[in-house]
C-alpha cells in the first residue's frame, strides 16, 4: 500500500507477473482489476506502467483491457510491434462482426505500410490465432455464420501480406490453421443445404492446394544432417528437409535455441501414426531436439492423469492427438482437451487430420503443423514484455471498447 491507502502500483505488477495461467481465475481478474483501477486513479499511470498493464491484460486474456491500455498508449506515441500485435489480437477478438467485415482495418492498426514492424511469423500467429479462436467459439455455440466469414476475411488480409503461392513459406502456421478452417466450412456445406456458399470456392481451393503442399512437406524422407564423405552415407542424426519452412529463419531458430538450451518441454500425447523417429526428424528440421519432446502414449494416459504431469514452469506446450475417452481423472470437463486447454497453463494445440472427419490424429503433417503454430503462439505470448524507457504519464482514465 502507498501512504495515501492506494494499492502499489510496481507491488501489484510484480504479482500478476508471478502467477501463471494456471492461477486461480478469480485471483487473476482481481488482479488484473485492482491494477486497472489504481490506473484509473492516475496512480503511477505513466508508459511503463500502462506498457507492463498491456503485457499482464494479454498474457491472461483479458482482451478489453489490452485495447483500453493499447490505445492510451498509442496517445503518447507509436507503439513498439509487440504491442501493435496484442492491440491487432485483441481487436480481432473483441470486434469479431467488424473483423470479418473489414480484414484490412488491421494494417490501419498496425501502421507502418500495414505490418507495424511485426515480422512475418508474428502476423501468421495473429490471423493463425484468429482463425483458432473462431474456430472453438463456432463450436461451443454451434455458429455456422461467422467461421466463413472469418474464413474470407482471413485470405483477404493474409493476401495484404503474402502472395497466395507464398503462403506456405512465409505463413505456415496460418497455412495450417487455414487448412483446418476449411475443413470446417466444408463441413458445413456439406451437412447444411441452405448453408451460404457464395464466394467461397476459391477460398476453399486455394485451402486445398495448400493442404496437398503441407502432406507433401511432412512426407519428405529425413536425411543425414552430415554431408556424406568418400561417397558413404555419414551417421550424423536425421532431419527433416526438403521445402523447409519456418516462422522466418531468425524467428525459428531463436525460439528452438531457447527451447534446446533451457530444456523447456513439449508433451506428445496420444497414438502415434508414424514412428517416433520420423516425428523426431520433423522437429530437427525446425531446429528443435528430441529431448525437447516427450511422448504419452495411447495407455499410459490412462495410467497418471495428464494435468498432473504437466509443470508450467517446465512445459512450453502439448500436443495433443488421439488419447481414450476415459482419460485418468478428467473431472467435469467433457474431454481431455477441455481439461487441459482450462487448467495445465501452457498452450495446447489438437492434432487433427486434414479430413472433414476432423478426428484427432498424429500424422507427420499434423504433427508438423501443430508444431508450427505452438511455435507461432508462444513467439506472440512470449514477446508481448514491457518496453523500456519513460514518458510523461498518460491519461487516467481506461476507455471503454
Amino acid at each position: 500500500m502507498t501512504h495515501t491507502g492506494r494499492p502499489n502500483l510496481t507491488a501489484l505488477l510484480a504479482q500478476a507477473n508471478a502467477m501463471t495461467p494456471e492461477s486461480p481465475t478469480e485471483e487473476i481478474a482481481r488482479t488484473v482489476a485492482a491494477i486497472r483501477n489504481t490506473l484509473a486513479a492516475g496512480v503511477g499511470a505513466n508508459h511503463d506502467a500502462l506498457r507492463a498493464f498491456l503485457s499482464v491484460s494479454f498474457r491472461f486474456g483479458h482482451y478489453a483491457d489490452t485495447w483500453n491500455a493499447s490505445q492510451l498508449l498509442s496517445d503518447q506515441g507509436e507503439l513498439d510491434p509487440h504491442a501493435k500485435a496484442a492491440r491487432v489480437s485483441a481487436w480481432l477478438r473483441l470486434f469479431p462482426n467488424v473483423a470479418s467485415k473489414r480484414p484490412r482495418l488491421v494494417l490501419e492498426l498496425l501502421g507502418d505500410g500495414g505490418t507495424g514492424g511485426v515480422t512475418d511469423g508474428g502476423r501468421s500467429g495473429l490471423i493463425s490465432g484468429w482463425l483458432d479462436w473462431q474456430l472453438h467459439f463456432s463450436e461451443r455455440t454451434n455458429d455456422k455464420k461467422i467461421l466463413p466469414r472469418t474464413f474470407l476475411a482471413a485470405a483477404e488480409l493474409a493476401t495484404c501480406w503474402w502472395p497466395e503461392e507464398s503462403w506456405l513459406e512465409a505463413a505456415p502456421a496460418f497455412s495450417a490453421s487455414y487448412v483446418s478452417t476449411a475443413m470446417r466450412v466444408a463441413e458445413n456445406l456439406q451437412s447444411d443445404a441452405k448453408f451460404e456458399a457464395s464466394g467461397l470456392a476459391r477460398s476453399l481451393a486455394i485451402a486445398l492446394h495448400l493442404q496437398r503442399n503441407l502432406q507433401d512437406v511432412a512426407d519428405a524422407e529425413p536425411v543425414s544432417l552430415e554431408a556424406p564423405e568418400s561417397g558413404h552415407e555419414g551417421d550424423g542424426a536425421n532431419v527433416y528437409r526438403g521445402q523447409d519452412v519456418t516462422l522466418g529463419v531468425e524467428e525459428l531458430n531463436s525460439i528452438a535455441q531457447e527451447l534446446n538450451r533451457t530444456r523447456r518441454r513439449i508433451w506428445v500425447v496420444g497414438d502415434l501414426q508414424p514412428k517416433w523417429e520420423h516425428l523426431m526428424g520433423i522437429a530437427k528440421g525446425l531446429g528443435l531436439e528430441p529431448t525437447v519432446f516427450e511422448h504419452v502414449g495411447y495407455k499410459e494416459v490412462k495410467q497418471l492423469p495428464m494435468i498432473r504431469r504437466v509443470n508450467i514452469i517446465r512445459d512450453f506446450g502439448i500436443l495433443l492427438g488421439p488419447v481414450p475417452h476415459s482419460a485418468n481423472q478428467v473431472g467435469e470437463y467433457s474431454s481431455l482437451a477441455t481439461q487441459l486447454k482450462a487448467e495445465a497453463g501452457v498452450h495446447v494445440v489438437e492434432l487433427r487430420a486434414n479430413s472433414l472427419s476432423r478426428e484427432l490424429r498424429i500424422t507427420k503433417s499434423s504433427f508438423r503443423a501443430g508444431l508450427l503454430r505452438l511455435l507461432s503462439e508462444g513467439l506472440l505470448h512470449n514477446n508481448v514484455q514491457t518496453s523500456g524507457g519513460s514518458t510523461p504519464s498518460a491519461s487516467a482514465a481506461v476507455m471503454t471498447p
